[in-house]
């Protein structure tokens, strides 16, 4: 067990290194007006869920939100054109709106900027400097937590989170903008998964004596934005698609280096993207891993009556297994060609995917919307339950009016076939450093989602994420598909493969929290987690916490979101 006072010693020390180094830089000269942020926004940032839900609203009917995350540049005409509809908004959101748009103070900023030697000086960032070419924001990163847990046939313990770190942020001219993010990162769960230096959602991860995570995250993104294109390079995540959960491509995997160009004009947004992941381990040692690449495209229109389309494409690919081919495929880096003939072209030897999406605005304040995914199909083998008939639907709906001032619903429900995503050889299976590049359920599994998000007040908001899976999992002798990792060749054969084949797994996992923002982005916060998985082999294993926490400049760590 480690002590709070142990847990907050490193903030400490950080944030006052970073205070007598860095202020007296800045200080001089700092810009007497209120000012918003440079970068990109981080997935979950309550800015995208507020630009999201005033779309479903339809105040923002043509804007482009489902390739996230969005950079600053994107969020401020939003929110520009926001303020052109501002007597359609509640009061909670003109008050929200004048704030993201930085016409107004975050809650706190008046109180710190008095008593924290000029910080918070434009409202919103901790350390701030800008002129008329330049500016830049330097905010600490923090998220602490400390609570305990009971899980069954295991005695109560206590669970934490010691996560510190900073992000700078900035532009250099009118086009040019970067972001970067560190933090270094200790975390004690009731439920720990380690598979030789990885965790779920972390990437390369060590463990301690105590069984506890010890991982370090390094997000970074410099990009150039014009009128109509936008181009970023650097290590981020990204999740598609209209919903919280994501079929397509996700943020459930940890960040990964990615070039991306993202094109919008009229009522077109085509987002193009070359990454590069993280394989298998080496044999050479544990903690070397292969590397693989992709090529990922996505066009998002918006079509008369109330609807937006979209449709995808992707393919994985790595040097093959007779050496024929090194390091990254310069066919696949067209960011305009069909990649599914370049990968036929190529011999088919990659792992190619295909997928499409709709979004429908019935009525003011409610979506409806969609998506498929294929990964292999004939159609001479439909209702043979032949193996490679692979595909993922998604179905989902968001309503912003429920009679209730700043509160919002969503409810998904999603169904992946046996064997999606997986493919002959792992490395070119759809997965980063171990972890799903879809949807979080996996494989061979349904899946329902619940997503309520309710913002009280400026200050207060409560969340709550509920999803309930039922999957089929392999055993350790038969290869069922749910594991994408697993080569597709080692299945039992042909035909008679059906939903849920396996070992059946029930699992129930509830992630709420409520916040106070106590100083611009600086929150309080109480959280509560449940995970229940019903194994028919391994029995009822459940776990539960109850938390406090601190976080500064990160939005809230859900556990698949």
């Amino acid at each position: 067990m480690i002590p709070i006072p142990v847990l907050l010693r490193p903030v400490r020390r950080t944030f006052l290194r970073v205070l007598r180094i860095v202020l007296p830089l800045l200080l001089v000269g700092s810009s007497d007006s209120l000012a918003q942020s440079d970068g990109i926004l981080q997935i979950n940032d309550p800015i995208h869920e507020f630009l999201i839900r005033q779309q479903t609203e339809g105040l923002l009917p043509w804007a482009h939100l489902t390739h996230l995350p969005i950079s600053a540049y994107e969020a401020r005409g939003y929110l520009d054109s926001l303020e052109s509809a501002r007597s359609e908004l509640s009061e909670l959101d003109r008050r929200l709106l004048d704030q993201y748009r930085g016409v107004r103070d975050y809650p706190g900023a008046a109180w710190g900027r008095e008593r924290g030697y000029g910080a918070f000086f434009n409202g919103r960032d901790l350390i701030s400097k800008s002129e008329d070419d330049y500016a830049v924001q330097i905010n600490p990163l923090v998220n602490l937590s400390y609570g305990r847990a009971r899980r069954s046939d295991v005695d109560d313990h206590y669970v934490w989170r010691n996560s510190r770190g900073a992000r700078i942020s900035g532009h250099l001219g009118p086009n040019v903008f970067y972001e970067g993010r560190f933090t270094e990162n200790q975390e004690k769960v009731s439920r720990a998964t380690f598979d030789a230096h990885s965790s779920p959602r972390r990437g390369f991860t060590i463990s301690t004596d105590e069984g506890a995570y010890d991982w370090m995250e390094a997000v970074g993104m410099v990009g150039f934005k014009s009128r109509f294109i936008e181009l970023r390079f650097g290590r981020d995540t990204n999740r598609w698609g209209s919903g919280i959960g994501s079929t397509i491509l996700s943020n459930y995997a940890s960040a990964y280096d990615q070039f991306q160009i993202r094109t919008t004009f009229w009522r077109l947004q085509y987002v193009s993207t070359l990454a590069g992941f993280a394989g298998p381990r080496s044999s050479d040692g544990e903690r070397i891993r292969l590397r693989k690449y992709a090529s990922l495209h996505r066009l998002s229109v918006h079509l008369p009556g109330r609807l937006e389309f979209s449709l995808f494409e992707s393919v994985v690919f790595a040097t093959d297994s007779l050496g024929q081919r090194k390091g990254f495929d310069m066919s696949y880096a067209n960011p305009i060609i069909f990649l599914r003939a370049v990968e036929r072209d190529r011999g088919s030897p990659d792992n190619a995917l295909v997928g499409s999406g709709l979004a429908w605005y019935p009525l003011e304040g409610l979506k409806v919307y969609g998506q498929f995914l294929l990964d292999e199909y004939k159609s001479a083998n439909v209702g043979k339950k032949w193996w490679a008939n692979k595909w993922a639907w998604m179905l989902g709906s968001h309503i912003s009016r429920t009679g209730i001032d700043g509160l919002s619903v969503r409810a998904e429900l999603s169904r992946l076939r046996p064997f999606i995503y997986s493919h002959d050889v792992e490395m070119e299976a759809y997965v980063h450093h171990g972890d799903l590049l879809g949807h979080p359920a996996g494989p061979n599994a349904w899946d329902a989602l619940a997503f309520i998000d309710y913002r009280i007040s400026a200050r207060l908001a409560a969340t709550a994420a509920i999803s309930y899976t039922v999957r089929g999992r392999n055993d350790e002798t038969t290869n069922y598909g749910s594991d994408p990792r697993v080569s597709y060749n080692t299945r039992s054969g042909e035909f008679g493969h059906s939903m849920l084949q396996g070992i059946r797994q029930e699992e129930i996992l509830i992630d709420a929290f409520v916040g106070y923002e106590l100083l611009p982005s600086l929150y309080l916060d109480g959280v509560l987690r449940y995970h229940s998985i019903d194994d028919d082999v391994n029995g009822l294993d459940r776990s539960v916490s109850v938390s406090l926490g601190m976080r500064w400049g990160v939005p809230f760590a859900f556990t698949r979101y």
